[in-house]
């Protein structure tokens, strides 16, 4: 049994070549298709295990992970923005800043008595630390404050004021029996996951119902059912696991195998009047893309009109890439819709990664990569099986079914941005020679393109 097998290495390029040696040998003796559950590096491993088990611990299943060097970069931002890293006297630097704040948070003590015991040498900037320590967050972030703190009276005062200063809060998990019930109107949200659905909530900030976050969806049937019960969002991005050969997979819907057609006639560039005469046979495919075109994200300064239309403004490659679109918005199944989002962030991600590159033609093809990527759990099938049946280019299908192409870091680079793994993100970053802070513009520039395009 492959999902008995547990294979470990330390980097993401062993990892992947490891994976996939051992998994041709897993086809050659292994009957159904079975693919390697456990197989990654130590750090993606045990991150999915804790995700898996995080109630046991005392953690979220969506918990994030912010490694030492990123932990003392964000520090080393506020001692930069407070004006403390030029100055005429030495400031710690940011692994010091670091240090104390480990150890006023492990060992529960005051940062002044931390600084007297173990840091004396920085004692007299207890004042300037303090301020690193408790800088104020921008105004689009919310604060997640554990509900057992809320017994503490010393941070309910702290709470009170940081909320009076415009911050807002989000309460996760259970509120001690001794917590005063005035602290429930410090928060507009607030984490549930499956156990207490039903459970009554208090009013929350100003009076006002809290707004509920649904918490521990393991895949887009349950992000679905929670959107539908009421929950403002989900957390996470819930992709579920990838389906085996024992899957019971789902027929490829007509509409897909028309857009895939159509995808491929644009690839032989056919004229205009073939291609109009595949969309005619099918007006919803017309309707939908047109409504994706004419979307405040696509940001085309003329309405288009006509399928022949859009090829005269756009030009053949650019309609491809928008087409893939539709694939996923053809697989009418309002239970897949959150996946059927997901892709098209991934898909925004992947080519806003590679935008510095300059290469158009890779970003279109990242771009297809990334919405087709989430086809196999769509439709249950594996993509050594789906590929059969949905042909795509030659770089797309060994990024989707080998993990390989130049396309395969791009995407392996997303999914570790899904996954808030610290460490894959970094060396995802570091195999395309990018930065983690070039990754985050892509991401936030990304998000906002593709709430743009749903708007539509």
């Amino acid at each position: 049994d492959p999902s008995r097998i547990l294979l470990l290495t330390f980097s993401r390029r062993a990892a992947v070549e490891m994976t996939r040696r051992a998994q041709t040998l897993v086809s050659r003796h292994a009957k159904g298709g079975k693919r390697l559950s456990w197989a990654g590096t130590f750090h993606s491993v045990a991150n999915r295990l804790l995700r898996l088990h995080a109630p046991e611990v005392g953690l979220t299943p969506e918990f994030t992970l912010l490694d030492r060097s990123d932990a003392a970069d964000l520090l080393d931002v506020v001692r930069t923005e407070l004006g403390l890293a030029k100055r005429d006297r030495r400031f710690p630097k940011k692994a010091t800043c670091l240090s104390i704040y480990s150890r006023v948070v492990n060992a529960q003590l005051p940062l002044e008595d931390c600084l007297r015991e173990t840091f004396p040498w920085c004692q007299r900037e207890a004042v300037e630390l303090r301020a690193v320590l408790a800088a104020p967050l921008e105004p689009q972030l919310m604060v997640e404050v554990p509900g057992f703190l809320l017994s503490d009276a010393a941070l309910g005062a702290q709470l009170q004021e940081r909320v009076t200063g415009g911050l807002s809060l989000v309460l996760n998990g259970r509120v001690p029996e001794d917590a005063p019930t005035v602290l429930w109107s410090l928060f507009g949200h607030v984490t549930v996951d499956r156990a207490h659905v039903r459970d009554p909530l208090p009013p929350g900030l100003g009076g006002q119902p809290l707004k509920r976050l649904f918490i521990g969806a393991d895949g887009p049937v349950l992000s679905a059912g929670a959107l539908k019960a009421g929950f403002t969002a989900v957390v996470g991005w819930p992709v579920g696991e990838p389906p085996t050969g024992d899957s019971k997979p789902k027929p490829v819907p007509a509409g897909v195998a028309t857009v895939v057609d159509l995808m491929q006639r644009v690839d032989r560039e056919e004229p205009a009047e073939k291609l109009e005469a595949v969309v005619k046979n099918d007006p919803t495919l017309a309707f939908r893309l047109m409504r994706y075109l004419n979307s405040p994200g696509f940001g085309l300064s003329v309405e288009i009109s006509s399928f022949r239309h859009a090829l005269m403004i756009l030009g053949y490659q650019r309609l491809k890439r928008w087409l893939a679109l539709l694939v996923t918005s053809a697989i009418d199944d309002p239970d897949l819709k959150p996946l059927m989002h997901l892709a098209v962030r991934r898909g925004l991600l992947m080519e806003e990664i590679a935008r510095p590159g300059g290469d158009d033609t890779l970003r279109n093809e990242l771009f297809i990569c990334g919405v087709f990527s989430t086809l196999d759990r769509m439709l249950a099938q594996p993509f050594e099986r789906l590929l059969k049946s949905i042909p795509v280019q030659a770089s797309v299908a060994a990024a989707l079914g080998e993990e390989s192409g130049p396309c395969a870091p791009f995407l392996a680079l997303a999914k570790a941005v899904e996954q808030e793994s610290a460490y894959d993100i970094r060396a995802g970053a570091e195999a395309l020679m990018l930065t983690v802070g070039a990754v985050n513009r892509a991401l936030v520039k990304s998000l906002v393109h593709a709430h743009s395009l749903s708007a539509g």
